[in-house]
């Protein structure tokens, strides 16, 4: 992370410190970050409140960040002339924010909606190193072939699919971790091993949670995953 987006040089470039002021301005906590005294310097988003001498020197830019479980039979779509659509379906708090990490009709599990594009566009870059688990029920039993091939990926459009994580639950369950998220990829990957999914649902992504959240309901973000968010954001 560049040292621009450090707390430090926020002090240098608004209020005219010397870095050597800023620092120990940092030190001696008389810098509110958050409406806490900031013990380092670290970095800053458009989403921090920073005060120094008890003035405001960077307002916070506040946005939305909701989880929410997508019930099975809903089509990720903010359409309005489909019934099916999210769109429609969506309670009257969410509308207006965008779907971050789309799940196909008949799939179900965790969405996360956001003003954020920002955080949107980061969190579905494939090679983020955002792990995204689901649970997946199969029709036939887990073999070796299927292992193997979410373990080294293969070609699907021409295209190779990052290595995944696979963990064997029970004869006919899996969880898996993608790096990516490719329209009904984890679908195709079965089939190609000659077995098809009967459930799918995403149950995190990244460190945020789907926990007990029940079809069709949201919630906000926790502190935790606040911070996840953060962390992100920073990338």
């Amino acid at each position: 992370m560049s040292f621009r987006n450090k707390l430090q040089n926020l002090l240098v470039k608004k209020v005219a410190l010397s870095h050597k002021q800023a620092k120990l301005a940092i030190e001696n906590g008389e810098v509110l970050l958050n409406g806490q005294h900031a013990e380092t310097n670290c970095v800053i988003l458009e989403t921090d409140e920073v005060i120094y001498n008890s003035q405001i020197i960077q307002s916070s830019k506040s946005y939305k960040y909701v989880k929410y479980y997508k019930p099975l039979g809903i089509e990720c779509s903010m359409r309005l002339d489909d019934k099916d659509a999210l769109g429609l379906n969506l309670p009257d708090a969410l509308k207006g924010l965008q779907i971050c990490g789309r799940l196909d009709k008949a799939s179900e599990g965790l969405l996360i909606l956001t003003d954020d594009g920002k955080f949107l566009n980061k969190i579905t870059s494939p090679g983020k190193s955002v792990w995204k688990t689901y649970l997946v029920c199969l029709e036939s039993e887990v073999n070796d072939t299927l292992i193997r091939i979410f373990e080294q990926g293969i070609l699907l459009n021409g295209y190779q699919t990052l290595p995944a994580k696979i963990r064997k639950i029970n004869s006919h369950t899996i969880e898996v971790k993608l790096q990516e998220g490719r329209n009904k990829q984890i679908r195709r990957m079965c089939f190609e091993a000659g077995n098809f999914v009967t459930k799918l649902i995403r149950t995190s992504i990244g460190e945020i949670e789907l926990k007990a959240l029940k079809s069709g309901v949201f919630e906000n973000l926790t502190f935790k995953e606040l911070e996840f968010v953060k962390k992100i954001d920073s990338i």
